[in-house]
């Protein structure tokens, strides 16, 4: 499925109880989130960052992942979000379900990679 989420999944190889991850994960209060968004349609030749080719299904399945993840750390507040990628801007109903539960506990700026063939004014 995600590729890049096998490191994270072998490193608890049993269950435990709650050590206190959420404070570790988010240790302050002033928190900026960068939020990767691996899908492309078209792979860059320059591009050095992890990405999958564009699957509306896996897009959608995606979505639901991070904000499953999102509410297990409890609704923190961001003083910034950036999303980037992979092309985030590649399918606009994946990216405003994404900010409808994401743009409500952000207090500060949004900013969104936008590939140049994304960038027309109706989507814009």
């Amino acid at each position: 499925m995600f590729e890049f989420l096998k490191l994270y999944a072998k490193l608890s190889v049993k269950p435990s109880k709650d050590i206190g991850l959420t404070s570790y994960v988010f240790p302050s209060e002033t928190i900026g989130l960068y939020l990767h968004v691996p899908f492309c349609r078209h792979f860059c030749d320059f591009c050095p960052y992890h990405k999958l080719k564009y699957d509306a299904v896996l897009a959608r399945e995606y979505v639901d992942l991070v904000r499953r993840e999102y509410l297990l750390h409890g609704r923190k507040q961001f003083n910034s979000l950036y999303i980037g990628g992979g092309t985030p801007s590649g399918d606009l109903e994946v990216l405003k379900d994404l900010l409808s539960f994401l743009h409500e506990n952000v207090s500060g700026e949004i900013a969104l990679e936008v590939h140049p063939l994304d960038a027309s004014v109706e989507k814009l």
